[in-house]
């Protein structure tokens, strides 16, 4: 029997978050639907589940500038500060983490951090606010969403992962993110791909194209939602042009290379919504059936 572990954030006060086991039966593909609930977490201030990690019994939250790693286990918490002056004024809130090998990936609306992740069996005593192992800022971008594919670990370097995250009016962008050496955290950042929103002239390069859309505020249309595929290897998008109601789910295959490359996506879908409820909010897909499924702004959900 193998199992899914997953969390769920329950709306009531206070917060309380219900650890999951969903068993599947090999071969069949479709859950047993004999749910068991492993851990309850309950919190005063309300919290969004980010990232769990079920061989350390670890799961992360958010809460302004903090993420809290819980183990469900033993309940114990200790949280991390993601507070940073490096960017003056402007905000800089968390969109998205993922526990990748012995550090917390942090991708935030201007930069993306990587934390070290704090000392098993956790402590509550050894809470801290610690400087960020490395980080990588984006002044000029504004991510409101992001998607990280799983850690993949490799000998040189011991891991590496790409993140796809939406600017609503700006576009795509796509990067790739590596730890070349854990002894000496530096987190290696490079730009995979890009889909322009806005109108532009023609970019000598991806990374010119890049930097031209940082530096648009309007654009063609938006961006609702995006998800990257666990390999990192295929993804898709929501977008919407403007003076249309329609909204398309754009999907596109990333480059195989290690270069820089124009994301090339193409519409499979489109949908009128003529009512903000009915809005295209989140979106997810099987990187390896090709299923999709879309939640709108009312709770409805959708399989393609």
């Amino acid at each position: 029997m193998l199992y899914q572990i997953c969390s769920q954030l329950r709306a009531s006060s206070p917060s309380t978050t219900c650890i999951t086991r969903i068993p599947f039966t090999p071969g069949v593909g479709y859950p047993d639907y004999d749910y068991q609930e492993v851990a309850t977490l309950q919190s005063s201030s309300a919290q969004i589940t980010r990232a769990i990690n079920p061989s350390l019994h670890l799961v992360a939250f958010s809460r302004s500038c903090y993420i809290d790693v819980v183990d469900w286990h033993t309940q114990e918490c200790v949280s991390i500060s993601t507070q940073s002056d490096d960017l003056d004024e402007l905000w800089n809130g968390i969109v998205g983490v993922r526990f990748c090998g012995r550090h917390v990936l942090c991708i935030k609306t201007r930069s993306v951090e990587l934390y070290a992740l704090p000392p098993l069996p956790l402590s509550s005593s050894a809470s801290t606010a610690p400087r960020p192992a490395t980080s990588r800022t984006f002044p000029n971008t504004t991510f409101r969403g992001v998607s990280i594919s799983h850690p993949h670990p490799s000998p040189s370097p011991s891991w590496t992962a790409s993140f796809l995250a939406y600017d609503v009016l700006r576009g795509l962008f796509h990067y790739r993110v590596a730890l070349p050496d854990p002894s000496a955290p530096r987190l290696a950042v490079s730009l995979a791909g890009v889909h322009a929103m806005t109108s532009l002239v023609r970019s000598p390069s991806v990374s010119a194209l890049a930097a031209e859309i940082a530096g648009r505020n309007t654009g063609r249309g938006f961006v609702s939602a995006c998800c990257l595929g666990p390999e990192g290897k295929r993804g898709m998008w929501i977008e919407r042009t403007r003076g249309s109601t329609k909204r398309s789910v754009m999907v596109f295959s990333a480059t195989a290379d290690e270069g820089e490359a124009e994301i090339d996506g193409r519409a499979v879908y489109e949908i009128g919504s003529y009512d903000l409820r009915d809005d295209l909010t989140h979106c997810a897909f099987s990187e390896v059936t090709g299923r999709i499924v879309l939640g709108t702004r009312s709770g409805h959900i959708q399989v393609l």
